[in-house]
């Protein structure tokens, strides 16, 4: 993607841990920060926003499952492996070490890719959102950023998707913040 010129970085997590190590690793080595000539997007928080309502947790393998209904189930679970699984290939070379991470590498390349476009679309496209409660995040996302015209068509859509459900034990919570949502794009 180019924007005005410069190239884009779209992350997961990325301000925490992919450009810290990337600037650690740049400079143990000598080369030129390739940073500024990049538009960075970090989506782990606007899936903190645009999912507050509708997960409890904002992991991206989670988040894949749930709203892209990719499953990683095949996928070795080496949480706390990764870091000694990279010593050990360091130390002798065997790519057999390293051979999960890669492979759990490329799907959080390609979940943070798809994840990304789902988001843009339906930031795009309300109306494909069929979840009140990610409607609404959107709208809080959008209204937080002052484009009004965006917060509105989500918060609107939010709306219908509420009355389509029915006021229930766990929507006047969510209907209140919509409300504060929409005066907040009203001022």
């Amino acid at each position: 993607m180019k924007e005005r010129g410069k190239l884009s970085l779209v992350t997961f997590n990325g301000r925490r841990f992919d450009e810290p190590l990337l600037q650690e690793r740049r400079a143990l080595q000598g080369f030129a920060d390739p940073l500024p000539e990049f538009l960075s997007l970090d989506l782990y928080p606007v899936c903190r926003k645009v999912f507050r309502y509708a997960s409890e947790t904002f992991r991206l393998a989670i988040l894949a499952e749930r709203f892209l209904g990719h499953s990683r189930d095949e996928e070795p679970s080496f949480r706390g492996e990764i870091t000694p699984r990279y010593r050990r290939f360091l130390i002798d070379g065997d790519e057999t070490w390293i051979e999960p991470i890669r492979e759990h590498n490329r799907w959080d390349v390609l979940d943070t890719m798809a994840l990304s476009l789902w988001i843009l679309q339906r930031g795009l496209e309300p109306q494909r959102v069929t979840n009140p409660d990610i409607a609404l995040g959107m709208g809080g996302f959008f209204a937080e950023r002052h484009k009004k015209a965006e917060a509105f068509l989500s918060l609107r859509r939010a709306a219908e998707l509420f009355e389509e459900e029915g006021v229930n034990g766990g929507n006047e919570e969510k209907l209140s913040v919509l409300g504060k949502h929409l005066k907040r794009i009203e001022s």
